[in-house]
């Protein structure tokens, strides 16, 4: 009969009483509002109110970051100067609140200038007789635009194709400002436009030049069925649409 005093067995015990066992609190409750600033020539700095609800004492840090995304819509960020905020850290009492205050330095250009304002706490030293803890840290990315001289907001799809029961489509940013694409809906319609499928993806910000793929996977049958794949993306702007004429040999996988 084998032992349940294993190595391995005594240290899967270890590793769950410490664990389940109450641990004191690593990060307390807190908000910023607004969740974004909008900068234009006339508005040109902001105001971010932090507030503390919980029950301990917090401090944090805050750092400002371009952003920008690469060619499959991910974001990509670089500290910066750009942006002058105020204060860099801060400590706030529980039940109060905090202003930290935000502008820009620089002029409009002809494409919008996109941030992320990163607040994050600041872990607190724990006393040595609390024991083991586990610090768990909240960090919120507060989107920053800086509108261009003239808005132009354009996007299309530059990719649609269907491969072996695959869809492929890509959305870029052809404008000037950024975009928020809600979601990319795929019909299936058949020869006499009657609906076969719907598929939808949630989406996502899309910057000024930046494109994001969506990809969808059709099952042989209802891809057989239909004669026309029609793709909608539902953005805070405008609609964009394109459509796929189906070959049934492109539905095998």
């Amino acid at each position: 009969m084998s032992s349940y005093r294993t190595p391995t067995f005594l240290l899967f015990l270890f590793l769950l009483f410490t664990l389940l066992r109450p641990l004191p609190a690593a990060a307390d409750g807190w908000r910023v509002i607004p969740i974004l600033l909008n900068f234009d020539q006339k508005t040109r700095s902001g105001v971010i109110t932090l507030y503390n609800e919980g029950e301990n004492k917090i401090s944090l840090q805050v750092k400002s970051y371009t952003w920008s995304q690469d060619s499959d819509g991910k974001d990509q960020y670089q500290e910066d100067a750009e942006l002058v905020f105020f204060p860099r850290l801060l400590t706030i009492e529980p039940g109060k609140s905090q202003v930290l205050r935000v502008g820009m330095q620089i002029p409009a250009t002809s494409s919008e200038k996109t941030y992320r304002l990163f607040i994050e706490e600041i872990p607190e030293a724990r006393k040595a007789d609390q024991g083991a803890t586990i610090a768990i840290t909240l960090r919120f990315g507060i989107p920053i635009y800086v509108a261009p001289l003239k808005s132009e907001p354009r996007g299309e799809f530059t990719e649609a194709t269907l491969d072996k029961g695959q869809i492929v489509t890509v959305i870029k940013n052809t404008g000037n400002v950024h975009f928020r694409i809600q979601s990319v809906q795929l019909i299936a319609k058949d020869a006499n436009g009657a609906e076969v499928l719907r598929r939808k993806i949630d989406g996502w910000y899309l910057l000024s030049g930046a494109s994001r793929p969506y990809l969808f996977t059709l099952p042989p049958e209802e891809c057989r069925q239909a004669a026309t794949l029609e793709i909608l993306a539902d953005t805070d702007r405008e609609d964009i649409a394109t459509a796929i004429k189906v070959d049934p040999q492109a539905c095998n996988p």
